[in-house]
């Protein structure tokens, strides 16, 4: 997931979606670094359906950031990482005459 570039200081968000495939419910939980954060940040899947995940990247500074978000199935050892990018950038205004 690539929010691109981003003004420093402000959130900027973006959205995906996951969704059971199996034939019970899932119990899952996110883990992600700052300043990026998702929700929810955990929660239950019935079979088929289907979250909708908001996914927000805060950059404090002109920077680039990276990070793996990690759900975990609860009593499982079943793991899958999602990889998240973005570009903090300070706003450039050029004046002429």
């Amino acid at each position: 997931m690539d929010f691109g570039y981003c003004a420093a200081k402000e959130v900027s968000t973006l959205h995906f979606s996951m969704r059971n495939t199996g034939e019970v419910p899932v119990c899952y939980n996110w883990r992600i670094e700052s300043p990026f954060e998702l929700e929810p940040a955990g929660g239950t899947l019935e079979p088929g359906e289907v979250q909708k995940v908001h996914a927000s990247f805060l950059p404090g500074e002109a920077s680039v950031f990276t990070a793996q978000a990690l759900v975990e199935i609860e009593g499982h050892e079943y793991k899958a990482t999602l990889p998240i990018k973005g570009v903090g950038k300070y706003p450039f205004v050029a004046l002429s005459a």
